[in-house]
Formats: C-alpha cells, sequence, structure tokens
C-alpha cells in the first residue's frame, strides 16, 4: 500500500540512487504500477470513458522496448483484498466474524477502511473530471486491455490472491535481478539486484536501509514455482496454500493466469465486491446498476457451488439465517445470502444487498469446466437475454460484444439514443480495421483508418462534452465489465473480444457529435466501403438479437405493437436493401480475418 512520505523523502537524497546500463537480464515488474503509471502519465484519455487503443500500443511499445535490450519480463499482479498480508505470511485462514479482536483481523480492516476511502476520493475526482476540472481517474477496462496485450506479446505473468509485494520480492531476490515498480514499500526490501522506481532516470536504489526485511525470511516462492521455465506451468504454485479458499483446479489455473478478476476472490470469501468509479452523471444512479442482473447470475453460479458443501453457521457474509429441519429431524442452520456491494450513491460510497440469481440451467464449479460448450453458451445468452442465431452470422470474437451492447440498450437508464448506438458500433467497425493490419490486406483499409483518425475528438478536447453521453457510455462498460468476468467464470464459451480495439472514447463521443449534427452513418463511411459493410452488418445482429424486447432504431419508444413494427424492417438493414443474411455478413469479416481468426 505504500509507506507515507517515503518516497518524497528518498528523492530528496539522491545519493542513494545510482547511474546502470540495464540489459541482458530479468525484470519483475509490480503490474498494477506499470499499468496505472502507463495510462496516467502519458496523457490518454479518461474523460471520455478510455482510449484503449492508444493503451495497448504504447503497452507493445514499452514491450518492444525491453525485448531491444534483451530484457525479460515477468509481471505480478495483484488480486483481490480478502487475504491481507500477515494472512498469508502465518499461513492460517482469517475468521472475520469471530475473531474481530485479534491483530490480524485489524490490519484486514485497516486495508478495508483504505481502500473504501481511495473508491471514495475516485468518486471525487469522477465528478469533477465530468464537470471539466482536474482529476485521474483510471477507466474501468484498462486492467483487462493489460493483461490481454500482455498475453498476446508472450509476456509471462501471474496473478496473485491478494496484494503481490512479497511475491514481487521473492522473485527478484531468487533471480538477483532488479524490481520495477513505483510503490514505496521496495524501499525496506533488501533486493540484491535493486529497485528501479517509475520515473527515475538514475537506475535502481543500493537496498535502502541496510537491516531492511529480507523476503525470502517470511515466505516461500510461489510465484518461482508458476514461473518456472518462463512459462506458466502450475497453478499450485501461483495459488495453492494461498487460496482464500478451496476451488478447483481449473479455476486456480483462471485465477493465477489473470483470466478470473481479482474482485470474484472477494466474491468468494466475503461476499463484497468493490465497483470501480467511473466518469458519469453524479445526479443519475450509478453506472453499475445497469450491470446489476449480470452480477447477480454470476453470484449465483459461485453460490451453487457453496449449496454443495455444508454451510457452517455464521458463515461470514451470509444472514443470521433460519433453523430448518435437516435429515434424520436434526435442526440445521439454513443461512440467506447475499453479497455487498460498495458502490456510488450520488457523491458517497455506499454498502448495498444484492442477492444473487441461480441460473436455470445450473452449474458447479468444481465440474463446470467440463459442461459442454453448448450448455455453458446457453447460460451467457440466457443472462444477457439475447438470441444466439442472430449473432452466429458474426465472427466469434465479436459475439460478446454485440451481445452485451443488446443487453445494454435494455438494461440502460436513460435509454440509449439511436446515435448512441450508432456511434458504439461505429467505433467497433473501427477496431476491426485497425487490428487487421497483415500484409496482403484490401488496399482501400489504409485510406479508411485515415478516416477514422479525423473524426476522433483530439487528447484534452472537453469542448461539447456531454456528461448525458459519457453516463450511457460507462453504462456499456460496466455491462462489458460484468461479463467478461462471468464469460470468464464459464470457461469462455465465447472468444473474448480484443478490448483494446472495441471502445475508444475520444472516437465515440466524436462520433455521436457528428450523428447528433445530421450526419447519417452511411454519410461517415461515404468514402469507406468495407467499413460501411460491417456497420451494417452489426447493426443488423443487433437489431435482429433484440428483436422481441426493443422498439425500432428509429430511437422513438412508441406504445403498440403495429407502430413498433413499421419502424422495424429500415433498422434492421443500416440502410437500403434490409438485413444481409448470414453469408453475407461472413463473406465480409472473411476480408478482414487474420490467419489466427480464422483458426
Amino acid at each position: 500500500m505504500g509507506v507515507h512520505g517515503l518516497t518524497s523523502y528518498v528523492e530528496g537524497n539522491r545519493g542513494l540512487f545510482q547511474d546502470i546500463r540495464f540489459r541482458d537480464s530479468r525484470l519483475v515488474i509490480d503490474g498494477c504500477s506499470l499499468f496505472f503509471r502507463l495510462y496516467l502519465n502519458h496523457g490518454l484519455d479518461q474523460v471520455h470513458g478510455g482510449d484503449y487503443d492508444a493503451f495497448g500500443t504504447l503497452l507493445s511499445t514499452f514491450i518492444s522496448a525491453l525485448e531491444a535490450c534483451n530484457i525479460q519480463p515477468y509481471v505480478v499482479l495483484d488480486g483481490g483484498v480478502c487475504v491481507c498480508l500477515c494472512n498469508r505470511i502465518c499461513g492460517s485462514r482469517i475468521d472475520l466474524v469471530s475473531n474481530l479482536r485479534s491483530p490480524i483481523n485489524k490490519i484486514h480492516y485497516k486495508k478495508l477502511s483504505t481502500l473504501r476511502q481511495r473508491l471514495q476520493s475516485k468518486i471525487r475526482e469522477a465528478e469533477s473530471l465530468s464537470r471539466g476540472r482536474h482529476g485521474s481517474v483510471l477507466p474501468l477496462l484498462t486492467r483487462h486491455v493489460f493483461i490481454q496485450v500482455l498475453s498476446q506479446r508472450g509476456v509471462p505473468l501471474v496473478q496473485c490472491p491478494a496484494e503481490a509485494d512479497w511475491e514481487i520480492a521473492c522473485l527478484a531476490n531468487q533471480w538477483d535481478c532488479p524490481v520495477l515498480t513505483n510503490d514505496s514499500d521496495f524501499y525496506i526490501f533488501d533486493l540484491p539486484g535493486g529497485y528501479i522506481p517509475f520515473g527515475s532516470s538514475n537506475g535502481p536504489v543500493l537496498r535502502f536501509p541496510s537491516k531492511s526485511l529480507h523476503p525470502s525470511q517470511a515466505l516461500h516462492e510461489p510465484s518461482l514455482t508458476w514461473f518456472s521455465g518462463g512459462s506458466s506451468r502450475s497453478p499450485e504454485g501461483a495459488c495453492g496454500l494461498l487460496l482464500p479458499c478451496p476451488l478447483p483446479e481449473w479455476l486456480c489455473w483462471a485465477a493465477g493466469s489473470g483470466r478470473w478478476p481479482p474482485w470474484c476472490w472477494d466474491v468468494l470469501e466475503l461476499r463484497r465486491v468493490l465497483l470501480i468509479p467511473q466518469v458519469e452523471n453524479s445526479r443519475l444512479p450509478s453506472s453499475h446498476c445497469s450491470a446489476t442482473a449480470i452480477r447477480q447470475a454470476l453470484y449465483g453460479i459461485l453460490l451453487a457451488n457453496q449449496e454443495q458443501g455444508e454451510r457452517r453457521e455464521g458463515e461470514r457474509g451470509w444472514g443470521e439465517g433460519n433453523r430448518v429441519q435437516g435429515q434424520g429431524g436434526q435442526e440445521t442452520q439454513r443461512c440467506e445470502c447475499v453479497w455487498r456491494e460498495y458502490d456510488r450513491h450520488d457523491l458517497n460510497l455506499r454498502k448495498s444487498q444484492v442477492e444473487p440469481r441461480t441460473p436455470r440451467t445450473r452449474l458447479h464449479l468444481e465440474t463446470l469446466c467440463q459442461a459442454p460448450v453448448s450448455v455453458r453458451l446457453e447460460v451467457l445468452y440466457d443472462v444477457l437475454g439475447v438470441k444466439e442465431s442472430s449473432l452466429s452470422p458474426l465472427p466469434p470474437h465479436l459475439r460478446l460484444a454485440l451481445g452485451v451492447t443488446g443487453f445494454w440498450r435494455r438494461e440502460a437508464r436513460p435509454f440509449p439514443s439511436l446515435p448512441q448506438v450508432q456511434a458504439l458500433l461505429l467505433g467497433m467497425v473501427h477496431g476491426e480495421m485497425a487490428r487487421n493490419t497483415h500484409p496482403g490486406q484490401n488496399q482501400n483499409t489504409a485510406a479508411e483508418r485515415n478516416l477514422w483518425m479525423k473524426l476522433r475528438l483530439r487528447p484534452g478536447d472537453r469542448r461539447g462534452f456531454d456528461v448525458g453521453v459519457a453516463h450511457s457510455l460507462s453504462q456499456w462498460q460496466a455491462c462489458l465489465w460484468s461479463v467478461l468476468s462471468l464469460n470468464q467464470l464459464l470457461c469462455l464459451p465465447l472468444p473474448e473480444p480484443d478490448t483494446a480495439w472495441l471502445f475508444s472514447g475520444s472516437l465515440v463521443h466524436g462520433l455521436v457529435g457528428r450523428l447528433r449534427g445530421g450526419c447519417s452513418p452511411e454519410s461517415v463511411l461515404a468514402a469507406a466501403p468495407l467499413s460501411g459493410h460491417i456497420y451494417r452488418s452489426l447493426l443488423a445482429a443487433l437489431e435482429n438479437c433484440t428483436l422481441n424486447t426493443l422498439p425500432s432504431s428509429s430511437g422513438r419508444r412508441k406504445r403498440g405493437n403495429g407502430r413498433r413494427g413499421r419502424g422495424r424492417g429500415r433498422g434492421r438493414g443500416g440502410g437500403e436493401g434490409g438485413a444481409p443474411s448470414s453469408q453475407e455478413i461472413n463473406n465480409r469479416f472473411a476480408l478482414l480475418m487474420t490467419e489466427e481468426d480464422e483458426e
């Protein structure tokens, strides 16, 4: 969590640093510090919901710079907050109900209090940004983009159940290599290879102070096993005895490799989730409210796992419970289960209770990974309330994004306007054009990519910023954030979208302004025929998958099935000629398929 005032003290004593030429070595990287630093210190958009494409490009450039110096990075990420430092050192499990007076639990609650204070501060900063003032808020999907890009570039990564400081220090100690981070805790570790603070031009620190705690004295080497041979081989290495609660091996693997979000640790252990603030309209309910049904389904799947075993009386996070007759006439405790979500209410962080909802198709964690893909896919589509047949013509990597968009159109409040929906789809089209730059691509795509650059708002340009649009798009991000977690829990029945190219806030906001000003998507894409084909395919799929629950794309919500039916024909085609066939949609996207996509 950092040592207050230590960074200022060290930076004021430059003699503690030394100059080096660092290359041909391993480097242990504090992943959370890296993505925070890269995003927030390079002028990337925060006001419009984030420019994930720019962040992905920046991160890839950073990795390339390490490769040029023959530096092998190993990234270690923090996990949930449910296991504190003292718990992991002593190897015991915290009982947050029966032993509130213990030193371990006092430290845990102090940590929770600190996290809540930080979230409250971010709520205020998000409000400040929405009013054109200063603030600093990390866009919601930044961590997910970070993990995806590292995976694509083949960078070894491990996600710890809780804070990663000890694992990072242990790795650096065993490998005799430096640590790259921005956490002042590392000033007090005795690291043989030194500590490289972000932004330091003077090289790593001379192990300050001399009699600091040596990590090998208090910790085993979990991450070292995980990184054995430079690859992720064993889930026990990153999890094992550190697990906050018993989990199936496949889920250990997913958690350790970053394919299971850290907030799910807290869901399992504490029935508690801290929802990340976004730049939105603070006078409206939090944007996370639009995705409550998705999270309830996720909680329901986890609850079904808990119901397989015995429920201990007084299980933390459970209600007082009722006495019921068990087998043999014995009276047992049946607990009412609720999850606690910390989220924005006006300008304050408030706690609310959310009941889990078990999907109609029951799945259990122990055997979930063995369930047929069709069953897991049915659960996912059922939660989203969309039709599989309407999304099947699309490339697999876009189906989840379109399903989320259909859910968002139905659940968001206020309802998204037609220009917002169109701009969001156009942003996806831009991503499809940008991510497919392999040799031999259609010659028209270079000119089309230049078109998108002209539509993007400039960095720092807040003229015409519409907080209503920002709130609506924040709801879409909240829905996607929750669905990505649910899809991961279901063992990826749908491939994850390439999130870095799925949404660019400055582009989508710029497109909304153009469309509101009288431009149509067809006129915007007049000089980009391939982009126009893809846009119409996405719009047709979206209209088809939400046909039974949404009015026409005229944007007016009228009563009466007859009036809604008349407007629906125009909207389905996105232009002239009506909705394209499945074969036509497949042919259009085939032009952009890379070899990896085809595989």
